[in-house]
């Protein structure tokens, strides 16, 4: 025929992108039987658990003991990782897509542009979802990471759904109804033909009667012609078939490794831009928190709020500790540690990415606005902080902080053990120096034997508007002796010192001379006249009131 259709590679090519759409889906099923998603401690990124597609969809017996009851707070399923409705539903569409194309159904690529789409989707919310889970359940002490199976399955959903778009344009585009009329030789034949006609001669005598006559206005020569093609479409069809799975064969291997180069390859530079864009918005976010810090301690002050300058630091230093960074170091040590194992501590790639961080450029143009803008702020801040700190004076030292300053040390005659031995202090003057003070303590302690009057020099020196205890030294102390009229008292005079006592009672002393026994003799006391001072390292004294008195002596050190 003449006006035989010649479209007949527009009529078969409706199948071109059929066998596309279900290897795509095909390969969906199959990268859910990989490696979905790793869960990480964040610290030192070790794999705790993994899962893979399936067993997102199926649950999951968790082994490692850290990441117990992480997904469900129930008791009987802390154990658990629970099957996920997103990656359920996912792997359901896929199904459905598949049956729909392997029946034939009219709107088979509207079914898989939404397949695909939906699947993008609900394996999106997936991700977002179980990061969120982690963050919360955890604090940040397990972060997941996603593998080869998942961005396989959302690379691959995406073919689906592309493949089903061309196939519906393809299927709607060059659909052509056959209209065309019958070739001008065959409408001539059949109009040479009468009604009236009979069969061959040959045949005759044979049907006569067994065979009806065919009258011509009953044949429909458009029938014919559609007959005809739909045959011929069916022959061309099948041999096009077996070039279409061929064309999907190394079609989708292309595209999949297309997606892998563009998508999953290593580039330094890509990584470089995101981990200093990551490190620009922690440093936007420490400087923001510093800012507020200062902002609120700075609002807050007032004159005599504070009486020391070290109280005004140690309230900014405590309103500091309340910011938690953790957050921020888990996320760069996880992206630095991300980078090592992509391309080796030891390469050159990973080297010179850490070292391109310390400029600020890879921060991103926002960011470094944004931490331009608060630098400046900040510094205000500071500058009023320090403002506010040159206006405390430093208190000096009271009687309380005498007291517990003393508590521990040492001087001739005493040790400050307790603050209870303190029955008076007062002080009695003070030196004052650019960064030192000297105090002149009287003091009145208890022990054993009595009340003892203590005077006494202490220094402190100013070190970071503070002021440091430094030394005391002994000016005098006073020992009150019981002596008795029957019996000698021993005195033993203090090491270091010169000694001065009452000299209001007649008193007998009595002191070793040499090594050979020999003892002196001495009387002191209102009746005695030219006494002399008598040294020695020990005394033996009796009273000559005829009475026990009380006599007092005082030790200075000597100088």
């Amino acid at each position: 025929m003449e006006n035989e259709i010649n479209n007949t590679s527009e009529e078969t090519s409706n199948l071109t992108f059929r066998p596309m759409v279900t290897t795509s889906f095909v390969i969906v099923i199959l990268f859910f039987t990989l490696t979905f998603c790793d869960f990480k401690c964040a610290s030192n990124q070790q794999v705790l658990t993994s899962a893979t597609g399936f067993e997102l969809v199926a649950g999951k017996k968790i082994e490692s003991p850290d990441m117990k009851g992480m997904f469900d707070n129930r008791s009987n399923l802390a154990d658990k990782l629970p099957p996920n409705p997103w990656a359920i539903i996912t792997i359901l569409l896929s199904l459905f897509c598949l049956i729909v194309n392997t029946a034939n159904i009219e709107e088979e690529g509207l079914v898989g542009i939404w397949c695909g789409i939906l699947g993008i989707l609900f394996l999106t919310i997936l991700r977002l979802k179980l990061a969120e889970n982690m963050a919360a359940n955890t604090k940040g002490a397990i972060v997941v990471t996603f593998s080869i199976g998942y961005w396989g399955a959302m690379v691959s959903l995406a073919l689906g759904s592309l493949f089903s778009y061309l196939h519906m344009q393809n299927k709607e585009g060059k659909k052509t109804k056959i209209t065309q009329g019958p070739s001008p030789e065959f409408a001539r034949e059949l109009s040479s033909l009468t009604p009236s006609e009979s069969l061959d001669s040959e045949n005759s005598s044979n049907a006569s009667e067994d065979i009806e006559i065919i009258e011509l206005e009953d044949i429909n020569p458009n029938e014919i012609t559609s007959q005809e093609q739909n045959t011929k479409d069916n022959t061309t069809s099948k041999s096009f078939i077996g070039k279409n799975v061929l064309v999907s064969l190394i079609t989708i291997p292309i595209i999949l490794y297309a997606a892998y180069f563009f998508l999953v390859k290593p580039s330094p530079e890509k990584d470089r831009n995101k981990l200093g864009k990551l490190s620009g918005e922690i440093l936007k976010k420490l400087k923001e928190d510093s800012l507020s810090t200062f902002s609120k301690i700075n609002s807050t002050y007032f004159p005599g709020k504070y009486k020391s300058k070290v109280e005004f630091e140690n309230d900014l230093i405590a309103v500091l500790s309340e910011i938690d960074n953790s957050s921020f170091k888990s996320k760069i040590e996880f992206e630095i540690s991300e980078l090592e194992k992509k391309y080796g501590k030891e390469s050159q790639e990973y080297r010179q990415i850490l070292f391109d961080l310390s400029s600020s450029k890879y921060y991103g143009t926002e960011n470094q606005q944004s931490i331009n803008t608060l630098n400046n702020q900040l510094i205000l801040q500071k500058k009023l902080f320090e403002e506010n700190l040159s206006t405390i004076t430093t208190p000096e030292p009271d009687q309380d902080r005498l007291k517990n300053d003393l508590l521990g040390k040492q001087i001739t005659g005493w040790k400050f053990e307790y603050l209870n031995e303190f029955n008076n202090l007062e002080i009695n003057k003070v030196i004052r120096g650019a960064n030192r003070l000297e105090y002149i303590l009287n003091l009145e302690l208890k022990g054993s034997s009595g009340i003892h009057h203590c005077s006494c020099l202490v220094v402190y020196n100013l070190i970071e508007s503070q002021w440091i205890f430094e030394t005391v030294d002994l000016i005098s102390i006073t020992f009150d002796n019981i002596i008795y009229t029957d019996k000698w008292s021993t005195v033993t005079p203090l090491n270091g010192c010169t000694y001065e006592f009452d000299n209001k009672y007649k008193l007998e002393w009595e002191v070793n001379r040499g090594y050979f026994g020999n003892k002196d003799h001495f009387i002191t006391g209102p009746d005695a006249s030219n006494s002399v001072s008598i040294e020695s390292s020990k005394y033996l004294i009796r009273s000559r009131e005829g009475k026990t008195v009380s006599v007092r002596f005082t030790y200075k050190p000597i100088k």
